[in-house]
């Protein structure tokens, strides 16, 4: 069984590694996986923190395309994101 393969038109669904950008361009990196929610992995590139569609922010994610917004954090201290690669 091959991978799952996902472009700009692609909507996030599980296994997808998605690239955030927030306003100021700092880019951070999301695995939406079934488990092991909060765990960091250190690719060479960076870091990938694994998140779960049970969490807010999987939870936002699922169904978003590449160019779509979204907000993280609780109404006192959300931020926005804009969705800059799914992979």
């Amino acid at each position: 069984m091959e991978p799952y393969a996902f472009d700009d038109d692609t909507p996030i669904r599980l296994t997808a590694l998605v690239t955030l950008e927030d306003g100021e361009g700092n880019g951070r990196r999301f695995f939406l996986g079934p488990l092991a929610g909060g765990l960091k992995i250190d690719d060479g590139a960076g870091e990938i923190v694994v998140i779960t569609p049970a969490s807010p922010l999987g939870r936002s994610l699922l169904g978003l395309r590449v160019g779509d917004e979204v907000r993280a954090g609780d109404a006192a201290t959300a931020a926005s994101f804009t969705i800059v690669e799914v992979r």
